[in-house]
């Protein structure tokens, strides 16, 4: 143990790992139990040799510490909103990019907690705009980076872990790419890169994250989202690309540009390779369909089928 005054949270934490409140009832109730025992246990060593009016104070403060423990485990609580508080208020900006707004005008410790946390995601949000986007987004697609997005899909695993809250990882791919490139030229294929990029991002939603991870594939994490309505979304990409024509360029162009996509949702155990390669399976799966298919490997959808040996 890294600090020898988090033994006691790291002790209750074996029972109660994802409720604070939780904790805190169990010290409460248990404190009060504890009181309570020993108060009876007091009464009967005594026993006959307790005069009426001592038995009947027994009694008093036997009923007065069980209406304590509500009370208490309500102030308790009270006292902890500005914990709760800034807590929700970081993963609001974690996942929505939601700058908080916390109380400042509080001098005790939870104020100040309040308030630093209110100072410093500001201070972060603000720098992060200041960041030079051509080492963050690709120039063709204004998506993350390669890069960018493996290292935040490791970030996104981890605090999906840590917060129990899972995700879709969906790998989209455009079909027969190469075909545009060879008949049209290089130019034209990067115009088909660029309109999907566009219209991608145009429906994503601001919690969600798109990254452009090849030639003509991209990465696209979703949050927060029915897994039975996850096949329709998907599909409306292609219907997005099919309606918003291209510029310029021939009609035969436009309806050629069609997405396959594979998509999975993040299970307990998944590392970024696991995940990848379950989203690299259903899309090729997807492409084994044909053109503008979504294929999506998950247990509460596709249930897995044996394998032939």
């Amino acid at each position: 143990m890294p600090n020898p005054s988090l033994r006691f949270y790291a002790f209750l934490a074996r029972w109660f790992a994802n409720s604070y409140r939780a904790k805190f009832a169990l010290l409460v109730v248990g404190v009060q139990a504890l009181l309570a025992l020993s108060v009876a246990v007091y009464a009967l060593a005594l026993g006959n040799t307790l005069t009426p009016q001592t038995q009947q104070l027994v009694w008093v403060v036997l009923g007065l510490l069980t209406l304590a423990t509500p009370l208490l485990l309500v102030g308790i609580f009270a006292l902890l909103a500005p914990l709760f508080l800034t807590v929700a208020s970081l993963q609001k900006y974690l996942n929505q990019q939601t700058l908080p707004s916390l109380p400042t005008r509080f001098s005790d410790t939870a104020g100040q907690l309040m308030s630093d946390t209110q100072y410093i995601v500001g201070e972060l949000d603000r720098h992060a705009t200041k960041f030079d986007d051509s080492a963050l987004t690709d120039h063709l697609t204004q998506t993350l980076t390669r890069g960018v997005s493996e290292k935040r899909l490791r970030q996104e695993i981890e605090y999906a872990v840590s917060h129990l809250q899972p995700f879709v990882l969906a790998l989209l791919d455009l079909d027969h790419f190469k075909e545009i490139n060879d008949h049209y030229g290089l130019a034209v294929g990067d115009q088909c890169i660029r309109h999907v990029g566009r219209v991608i991002r145009a429906h994503t939603r601001k919690h969600d994250w798109i990254g452009r991870w090849g030639g003509d594939e991209f990465l696209l994490v979703l949050h927060h989202i029915d897994p039975l309505k996850l096949e329709p979304t998907l599909k409306r990409l292609n219907q997005a690309i099919q309606s918003e024509a291209l510029p310029n360029l021939p009609q035969d162009i436009h309806l050629m540009i069609t997405l396959s996509v594979g998509a999975t949702i993040l299970r307990p155990g998944d590392t970024p390779e696991a995940l990848l390669a379950k989203a690299e399976s259903a899309l090729y799966q997807a492409k084994a369909l044909g053109r503008g298919n979504v294929m999506i490997l998950d247990e509460r959808i596709n249930p897995p089928t044996k394998r032939a040996d």
